[in-house]
C-alpha cells in the first residue's frame, strides 16, 4: 500500500507511531504487527481494517468481542472448525453459504 502512494517509509510510520525500522519489518515479513498496528495502518491508509487484519491471518479485535459475546455464532464456527466429517474445501464453501446468506438479510434490512 505504501509503494503504491509512492510515500516513504519514515513517513508512514510517523504517522502511526512506530519507527521506521519496525514497518519495514513489517513490510518484510520478518515482524508481526500488533493490532494496534494493523489499526493504525487500516486508519491510515483508509482501507478496510478486516482485510488488512485478514492478510496476516487475524480477526480485527473488534470482530473477535462480538464473536465471543455470541454464543450461538461461536459455538457454530467451533463446531464448523472441529468437525473432522468436513474438508478443509466443504468448510470454506459453507463459509461462503453464510456469508451469502448474511449478505442477504442485510439487503433485506435496507
Amino acid at each position: 500500500m505504501r509503494n503504491k502512494r509512492n510515500e516513504s517509509v519514515h513517513k508512514v510510520a510517523k504517522a502511526v507511531h512506530i519507527s521506521g525500522n519496525y514497518l519495514s519489518e513489517i513490510e518484510r515479513g520478518l515482524k508481526e504487527p500488533s493490532d494496534v498496528v494493523l489499526d493504525s495502518l487500516a486508519d491510515y491508509y483508509e482501507c478496510d481494517k478486516a482485510e488488512l487484519f485478514s492478510l496476516y491471518g487475524r480477526i480485527p479485535p473488534e470482530e473477535t468481542n462480538l464473536l465471543l459475546k455470541n454464543p450461538p455464532f461461536r459455538k457454530i464456527l467451533t463446531q464448523l472448525s472441529l468437525d473432522d466429517r468436513l474438508t478443509d474445501d466443504e468448510k470454506d464453501k459453507l463459509s461462503t453459504e453464510f456469508h451469502k446468506l448474511y449478505t442477504s438479510f442485510i439487503k433485506g434490512k435496507e
